[in-house]
């Protein structure tokens, strides 16, 4: 069938596919690179007036990326019956490098607000979100649209809050009434 100078093709394949079990990840590395130096827009308004980066602009520049470096991506919604009769879903994405067949897989559970296909619209939207900013490290920006304070950031407003509250609080002789000053306790774990 062969001679012995010539190799069947399964040895051949074999053959190009050594040493490339690894080649997904540099490729993924190579594209987080690429992504980490793009401009994303913060377009998306939340219900609290936070800004956010919305799917389409996460589709628009991860995705053309992807496929340069050999990519295909994959959404799924994996819920069973048990999931759906908690209120809630499982969403899957897959990461497959078409040159090697490899795959790289992320899933999320959500918890649906609604109990109506709107409700899980809206989860399967936020959940690819999630998972696309959790997978190439994408910007992202406090959900409930306010930022983290640190201790000194914090006492700054408590200060300033109570000073505005103090000027409130004059009594009828011009002097100020002045409650115990609130502190920060720091809790180290």
């Amino acid at each position: 069938m062969f001679n012995k100078k010539e190799k069947s093709p399964a040895e051949k394949h074999l053959m190009e596919m050594a040493g490339r079990d690894k080649e997904h990840l540099t490729q993924l590395l190579a594209v987080r690179k690429i992504l980490s130096e793009q401009q994303f827009k913060m377009t998306g308004k939340g219900a609290f007036k936070n800004s956010y980066l919305p799917l389409p602009e996460i589709i628009k520049v991860v995705e053309p990326v992807l496929y340069k470096h050999g990519f295909v991506t994959i959404f799924d919604d994996i819920s069973n019956s048990d999931d759906l009769q908690k209120g809630q879903c499982r969403f899957v994405l897959r990461l497959i490098y078409t040159l090697t067949d490899q795959e790289i897989t992320n899933t999320i559970n959500m918890q649906l607000e609604k109990a109506t296909p709107q409700g899980k619209r809206s989860a399967y939207t936020y959940a690819m979100r999630s998972l696309y900013e959790s997978v190439f490290a994408l910007p992202k920006e406090d959900d409930d649209a306010t930022a983290t304070m640190n201790v000194d950031e914090l006492q700054s407003a408590i200060d300033t809050l109570t000073f505005k509250r103090d000027k409130l609080l004059k009594n009828q002789n011009g002097r100020t009434v002045s409650p115990d000053k609130p502190k920060i306790k720091e809790t180290i774990l």
